[in-house]
């Protein structure tokens, strides 16, 4: 019978009364047993997938009651329903992916830079900064590059998913930083992508680990990490032997932007089609945009 699922196991310690709990869960009384159980539950669930870096994200609403004697918790990346008999189920789980589409050349490099050129993309959810991902295109792992990159041509070597993918990445506050590298003749593209990998990783970490401390006790580039975003660090790498090319350019998507966008491949520009574009990255004279395809994808109903 719905009555008579197990209270208790969801209030461990509770022989000093239930009254304790309600701090725990920001309630206030009066609060229905079925309401507080629902309230732990929930939280218990939660907790086990791994909080707001879990699949769900954060929180988007109280435990609030649902149809009959259930109650349901939204998140970024779905809801958890306690129901009648008890159990703790999820429905409308979502998760994004971002696919790289293409970029396009729109002003060439004056001599004697090269013209063969590549790009880096750091994507990070903004409360989760130790968790950035850097993506070196047209290959992430090797040292290929555009060769002969000049105005007014497009490159799509690279098409592919850059981010997320595994079904844990709810759609919430996503940033997304581009910038093209200009590949010169000693230059190593592995090795630059490498060595702002680890910069970001280690700035993205003690980023992480200063929200929320006094901003005097925190280093300057971390400061800078906190409030422009990991693109910081960049000019921080010393010994890069490739350049940077136009102005790297940084866009975060809020949560209501994820419902918002275009359908996948519904726009096009040339032979690259996408859903969204970067503003334009230029120094003066090179010119570049890129090209993605940004999905949210619903895995229950």
């Amino acid at each position: 019978m719905a009555s008579m699922f197990g209270v208790r196991a969801f209030f461990p310690g509770a022989n000093g009364g239930l009254r304790q709990f309600f701090g725990r869960y920001n309630l206030s009384p009066p609060v229905g047993l079925r309401g507080l159980a629902a309230n732990a539950a929930i939280a218990q669930e939660y907790q086990r997938s791994g909080n707001y870096s879990g699949p769900f994200g954060v929180a988007l609403s109280p435990v609030v009651p649902d149809t009959g004697r259930s109650f349901v918790q939204s998140y970024e990346g779905g809801k958890l329903h306690f129901t009648d008999d008890g159990q703790v189920n999820a429905s409308d789980q979502s998760f994004v992916t971002i696919s790289y589409q293409g970029a396009y050349s729109f002003g060439s490099p004056k001599f004697p830079k090269s013209h063969s050129l590549y790009l880096i993309v750091i994507v990070y959810v903004a409360n989760k900064k130790s968790q950035a991902t850097v993506v070196k295109i047209p290959d992430d792992q090797g040292g290929a590059t555009y060769d002969g990159w000049d105005a007014d041509s497009e490159q799509t070597g690279g098409q592919g998913i850059i981010f997320g993918g595994s079904q844990t990445d709810a759609p919430t506050d996503i940033v997304i930083e581009t910038l093209v590298m200009g590949h010169e003749p000693f230059g190593d593209p592995k090795s630059v992508k490498q060595s702002i990998h680890d910069a970001v990783q280690k700035e993205a970490d003690d980023a992480a680990a200063a929200e929320g401390v006094p901003p005097d006790s925190i280093p300057p580039v971390v400061i800078n990490v906190l409030t422009e975003g990991l693109f910081a660090v960049v000019d921080s790498v010393l010994g890069l032997t490739d350049q940077v090319r136009g102005k790297p350019v940084s866009r975060t998507f809020k949560y209501a932007d994820w419902f918002n966008l275009p359908a996948a491949d519904s726009l096009k520009f040339h032979d690259i089609t996408y859903n969204w574009e970067t503003e334009i990255m230029t120094d003066g004279d090179a010119s570049y945009k890129a090209y993605f395809n940004l999905v949210k994808h619903t895995i229950t109903s």
